[in-house]
């Protein structure tokens, strides 16, 4: 094999590489870009909290109503008792979230 053809081969191979690794780096970008996004709505959500706070109604026409669905969603589904509570514990799950929570009567 001549000089000239071997580093021919080495150019090619390490075209190969960068396609490869341009490839890589596109989807590393992607998965950075929807991080991106995703912290973008967390500052929102965290920037919009007092005023959820404010708003929030624990109970609404007689039911109780899920904290987190509300501060994290402004959504307000029915929490329902579960049962199994204590003499001083009640358990409650909401219809939306699936979440436990437990309130001391």
């Amino acid at each position: 094999m001549s000089t000239e053809s071997t580093l021919v081969d080495i150019a090619i191979h390490l075209k190969e590489s960068f396609e490869a690794r341009e490839t890589a780096l596109h989807r590393e970008l992607h998965e950075l870009e929807a991080r991106r996004s995703a912290i973008h709505a967390d500052l929102k959500l965290a920037a919009d909290a007092s005023g959820r706070l404010g708003k929030y109604q624990p109970k609404v026409s007689g039911e109780y109503k899920c904290p987190y669905c509300w501060m994290q969603r402004e959504q307000r589904p029915p929490l329902y008792p579960i049962g199994g509570g204590t003499r001083h514990e009640d358990y409650f799950r909401c219809s939306e979230c699936n979440r436990e929570i437990t309130v001391e009567s």
